[in-house]
């Protein structure tokens, strides 16, 4: 089976991966042009579910659709035999082309934070990197490479590093779209 790590990778090359589930953060950026044409929580979930149907179309076993540990997007787990992960990740990008990445760009694109629910997010992600075990970090960093390195300082394969990756997924829209942390 897929690991998180995988999917994850997945993740942060297409803005969702297999993401899906709605923010309980609310106070999105307030410079949205039009949140009109902005695909709902619903059309979200359903691109996420024929990525998964279509996956498994491809000939490989997935998972049920889960929230994501960011609590914000949706993902699926899907087997892979030894020796096949070309094929799966074949499978995957095609299907997500397909069905997804449209989507879940517009959808997950217009979350960014702003303003005082900005700063009540970046004290929640010091103080999750803090309880992780990452300190030395403060609220008023504004690139989010500062964080990822002092994280990847722990080794890509510690647990301070896969739960400090944890809390940059969960509060990645203190950042605005097109950040490396929220592409």
């Amino acid at each position: 089976m897929r690991t998180r790590k995988q999917l994850s990778k997945h993740w942060l090359l297409t803005a969702v991966a297999v993401g899906l589930a709605v923010s309980s953060m609310a106070a999105c950026s307030e410079g949205a042009d039009d949140d009109s044409d902005r695909p709902t929580a619903a059309e979200y979930r359903q691109a996420v579910e024929l990525t998964r149907s279509c996956v498994e179309d491809a000939g490989f076993s997935v998972g049920p659709i889960a929230e994501a540990p960011d609590g914000i997007s949706l993902q699926f787990s899907i087997d892979t035999p030894e020796g096949a992960e070309a094929d799966v990740d074949a499978a995957y990008s095609a299907c997500e082309e397909e069905h997804l990445l449209e989507v879940a760009t517009a959808y997950l694109g217009g979350r960014h934070l702003t303003g005082e629910a900005r700063e009540q997010a970046m004290q929640e992600l010091v103080d999750c990197l803090e309880n992780a075990g990452i300190t030395g970090l403060s609220v008023a960093e504004t690139d989010s490479r500062v964080f990822v390195r002092a994280i990847m300082d722990y080794g890509e394969d510690s647990p301070e590093a896969s739960a400090g990756l944890l809390c940059m997924d969960r509060y990645r829209d203190v950042w605005p779209p097109g950040d490396a942390n929220n592409p």
